[in-house]
């Protein structure tokens, strides 16, 4: 009998179509550009999708090195093992990183550069993602908890491996909105990719130097890209 979050559970569907439908109102009140209700229905709508899409094209890397026996592990430094797991951070690991994503639609002018900030996005994913085929690795068995309780962090790690460690995709994407967000809020911008960097490590997710790693990754990326 298959595992009942290999089937992503109904509870989380509902979440998904719920903040959908909530959040282009907001988007439409707070907006700084000239996008109607209609419109931020419609950029949401293609936002979730190219997630769902990009969320394969990471996946693919770990079922393609399930079998394999070269994956280069990530050591766990001292610094790691003072930190704490802390299991609710996990919502703030999953959604204040679609905070940043509805950011940046409040400030955007046109659907151009929604096009634009998209395909650089796919693209970033796309050089991480060969770089997880060409060096795949993973975090050590413990870092994760058989006995973890909280759905939203089991759910998380029953579809996100613990391959694909080095360099974080969540903290580089994250480092990536923060450039886009930077020539509107300013210095403000960098709390994202801070909290993103934060719950990493407090849901063990990823360890220091994963997150290291995916900060420089997302920095040097968005210099020559932006």
């Amino acid at each position: 009998m298959p595992d009942k979050y290999e089937i992503f559970p109904l509870w989380g569907i509902l979440f998904i179509v719920i903040t959908y439908l909530i959040m282009p109102p907001i988007y439409y009140l707070l907006r700084q550009n000239k996008f109607t209700l209609k419109d931020y229905y419609i950029l949401s709508f293609m936002i979730v999708f190219l997630t769902i899409g990009g969320y394969q094209l990471y996946f693919y890397p770990q079922n393609y090195h399930k079998d394999s026996n070269n994956i280069i592990q990530i050591p766990e430094i001292i610094i790691d093992k003072y930190i704490p797991k802390i299991s609710w951070t996990v919502y703030i690991y999953n959604f204040i990183y679609y905070i940043g994503f509805g950011a940046i639609l409040i400030f955007i002018k046109s659907y151009k550069e929604f096009v634009h900030i998209c395909f650089k996005g796919l693209l970033l994913l796309s050089s991480l993602v060969l770089f997880f085929m060409v060096f795949p690795s993973t975090l050590p068995g413990h870092a994760r908890s058989a006995r973890e309780t909280n759905p939203m962090l089991k759910l998380a790690q029953s579809y996100d491996k613990l391959t694909n460690a080095f360099p974080s995709a969540h903290v580089a994407i994250s480092v990536f909105i923060a450039f886009h967000l930077r020539k509107y809020i300013g210095r403000y911008a960098y709390i994202f990719p801070f909290f993103i960097f934060l719950t990493c490590l407090t849901t063990k997710q990823h360890y220091c130097i994963d997150c290291a790693g995916g900060a420089i990754w997302g920095y040097i990326y968005s210099l020559f890209m932006l």
